[in-house]
């Protein structure tokens, strides 16, 4: 019997420091069950060896975030920095008492599989993850007046990832002191925010990443995937000043946006005050080009460069 039902359960209790006392532990659980079908009596095949369902759920936490007192600002002093040469105190690191875990919540179901004589072995299965509390560094408004940036750590978000997951080895030669085997694999992934917080849901805004006005930026917001780009789109080079361009952008009063205004696009100087109201979400799908790390760069150039280490995430 125990040849052929699999049952396992699991549950533990994790505390770390970096948070305040009253989120410091939380409680992370797990199952599964699986049925080898092919250990039954009644089941005979001369092709198939093996025939397994198998299912499971699984918690588990996240704490991965530099050790800074999460209810405390930190302040700096600092010689010199006046005119006169005084010192003075500059506020580094903004505390956030409300930080607490982030759980990973894994479903998963598939079906293992052995066929001629387990020459050919594989598996196909559906999973989920979903992320709750998710821990994120974004950006916090230029008031802050926090040096080195203005960004904090906080329980940004809900998002889940769900696919689908294929695997088969096969052996095409065995010997006693030599083996062959080829193998392929296929996977599926969908990401999407499910949750902000009530307001930003509520008037259909986001948080930004934090990073520099200059830099390659993305936005967590809900229905897009995590890590959107929201960057302003790139319109050339003035032919007289040699300096980049943006297009504007304009939202009318219904909330619609546009590019064309007037059948024409209004062009704005790259690093004017501009530069961040107009400042968009892109997709893997928009023609054109965009203003990155001192280069025009197209969707084409993205491709090419996704092989030296860069990542590039479409718009679901």
């Amino acid at each position: 019997l125990m040849d052929r039902y699999i049952v396992n359960v699991s549950a533990r209790r994790d505390g770390i420091s970096k948070f305040t006392e009253a989120n410091r532990w939380a409680n992370f659980y797990a199952g599964g069950l699986g049925w080898i079908i092919s250990e039954e009596p009644w089941f005979k095949s001369s092709v198939i060896n093996l025939l397994k369902l198998r299912g499971s759920v699984g918690q588990v936490g996240n704490a991965n975030i530099p050790q800074v007192d999460a209810d405390k600002w930190e302040i700096v002093a600092e010689n010199g920095n006046t005119l006169d040469g005084k010192s003075v105190s500059r506020l580094v690191s903004l505390g956030n008492p409300n930080l607490k875990w982030e759980t990973t919540t894994s479903y998963d179901a598939g079906v293992d599989f052995g066929i001629l004589n387990n020459r050919v072995n594989g598996s196909i299965a559906y999973y989920r993850r979903n992320v709750t509390d998710m821990l994120s560094q974004v950006s916090l408004p230029m008031s802050a007046g926090i040096r080195g940036g203005n960004k904090g750590w906080q329980n940004a978000c809900d998002m889940y990832n769900q696919g689908i997951e294929f695997e088969v080895v096969g052996t095409v030669l065995q010997k006693k002191d030599f083996s062959w085997t080829i193998g392929a694999n296929f996977a599926t992934n969908m990401n999407k925010v499910t949750k902000l917080d009530e307001d930003s849901d509520a008037n259909n805004t986001g948080y930004l990443n934090a990073g520099d006005a200059s830099q390659v930026r993305t936005i967590i917001k809900k229905g897009l995937a995590y890590g959107t780009y929201y960057m302003a789109e790139f319109a050339g080079v003035d032919e007289k000043k040699g300096i980049p361009m943006i297009y504007k952008i304009e939202t009318l009063a219904d909330g619609t946006t546009l590019r064309y205004i007037d059948g024409t696009k209004k062009i704005l100087t790259y690093g004017t005050d501009g530069y961040l109201k107009n400042t968009k979400t892109l997709s893997m799908e928009e023609k054109g080009s965009f203003f990155f790390d001192g280069e025009t760069m197209t969707w084409a150039d993205l491709a090419e460069n996704a092989a030296a280490g860069m990542t590039f995430q479409r718009v679901v």
